[in-house]
């Protein structure tokens, strides 16, 4: 249950900073709002992939140096 709830919290905070990202963006938007929507979900993927992967790589090196204490 720990690792749903810190996924989920992953995606939330994704969201959040892609959307941090576009209301401190000075870009002219997209002419067509499907590439925003587009360009939206592939950050979102990207920065939740990141932070996922983070997280990882820590557990990873939390057990190996709980294993070697």
């Amino acid at each position: 249950m720990k690792k749903r709830f810190v996924y989920i919290f992953f995606g939330i905070a994704a969201i959040m900073l892609t959307s941090l990202g576009y209301l401190v963006d000075n870009d002219p938007p997209y002419a067509d709002f499907k590439m925003t929507i587009l360009e939206f979900s592939v950050i979102t993927v990207v920065i939740f992939g990141l932070l996922s992967f983070i997280y990882l790589i820590g557990k990873f090196l939390v057990n190996l140096i709980g294993r070697l204490a």
